[in-house]
């Protein structure tokens, strides 16, 4: 009899700390993280250095495209997105990447070509320089370039 009662107040007690985990756990927004506005300085700046950089036909471009994780295109194959889906996938693959509960903002993506995405938010970074991370056509993070 001593047993039941014990193991019926660890049940009780089991099942009142998973409700209060679940109810107390943080639950993303469910709106969309729109775009940053690709007219600031950083934004026209970065979108300039990453089309030098996969657009370059030198031997140390390629080397750093190699480094980079990104493709070689055309210049027209690089340009800010503005769709709000990719750019909340981004928002949301960043915070996981930066281990943050809450989607990075404000953030640019840059596409390159179709199967490469530079997103940066202009905070992160070391030293006074912007991290870029480079991410798949499917948001998962590749590598991080500064």
């Amino acid at each position: 009899m001593k047993y039941n009662v014990f193991f019926l107040a660890l049940a009780t007690a089991l099942a009142t700390a998973l409700a209060t985990a679940l109810v107390a756990s943080p639950v993303r927004a469910q709106t969309l993280v729109a775009c940053a506005s690709p007219t600031s300085k950083l934004a026209v700046t970065t979108l300039g250095s990453v089309k030098a950089l996969v657009t370059g036909a030198k031997a140390e471009d390629a080397v750093m495209r190699v480094d980079a994780n990104l493709p070689q295109v055309s210049a027209d194959s690089v340009a800010f997105v503005s769709d709000a889906n990719k750019c909340d996938s981004a928002a949301r693959a960043l915070a996981d990447r930066l281990d943050s509960r809450e989607p990075i903002v404000p953030l640019w993506v840059i596409a390159v070509g179709e199967s490469r995405y530079v997103v940066f938010d202009g905070k992160h970074g070391f030293g006074g320089t912007v991290t870029l991370s480079i991410m798949d056509d499917r948001f998962r993070w590749l590598r991080d370039v500064r």
